[in-house]
């Protein structure tokens, strides 16, 4: 809160309006994201996660991107075409995140494996298990209680590192991480550009 309290007197004092307007719906986005996750639902599926991380990760991440475009005084086209990259970004970088939770090392990681699922939380590798391995069956019907769903977590997570389910995750972020390079393909060349590029590669190469 502090922090948002402080940008918001920067913003202000340079007269960076345009700015505080992407953040303010940006915040919104993101605490209607939270709260449509914070609805536990079994039969969640990958339209509506898309939702959620579009909401709760990608919107600042665009609204970041459009307020850096605009103190550059980019044009109307670019500053958009920025927002639209930090989107793409956003989502690569969510999905990776909700798969680290599923095989990430958790000293890397910074927290327990399976801390999501913990949560009641139905991210995409759980999403693509449960559809395309023979084992989703399973494990679906634990989905509606949460304590019965604790007691198999080890297990289930087990079996999706073994499946495909990684792969094709892994699959998803790189199609959004693409599709971020391939708006900055219509950019003119310059450092900028070059190191954003590289970031958009390595949301997706991180292990943390």
């Amino acid at each position: 809160d502090y922090a948002f309290a402080k940008a918001f007197e920067v913003l202000s004092v340079h007269n960076l309006h345009r700015c505080k307007d992407y953040f303010v719906a940006a915040i919104q986005e993101m605490c209607h994201g939270e709260v449509m996750q914070a609805v536990e639902n079994p039969s969640i599926d990958e339209k509506y996660y898309f939702k959620i991380i579009e909401k709760k990760t990608a919107s600042l991440i665009s609204a970041c991107c459009k307020a850096g475009a605009v103190c550059g005084k980019a044009s109307e086209e670019d500053v958009e075409k920025m927002g639209l990259y930090g989107l793409y970004l956003g989502c690569a970088f969510q999905i990776v995140d909700d798969l680290l939770d599923v095989i990430g090392d958790e000293v890397e990681v910074g927290k327990p494996v399976g801390h999501d699922l913990e949560e009641g939380k139905v991210t995409l590798p759980y999403i693509y298990f449960l559809r395309e391995s023979p084992l989703g069956s399973k494990y679906r019907p634990f989905l509606n209680d949460r304590y019965r769903l604790l007691k198999v977590k080890s297990q289930l997570i087990s079996d999706l590192k073994k499946s495909e389910a990684v792969s094709i995750t892994y699959a998803k972020a790189e199609e959004f991480s693409k599709k971020a390079r391939d708006i900055l393909s219509e950019l003119p060349d310059s450092v900028y550009k070059k190191l954003l590029v590289e970031l958009s590669f390595e949301v997706v190469k991180r292990k943390k």
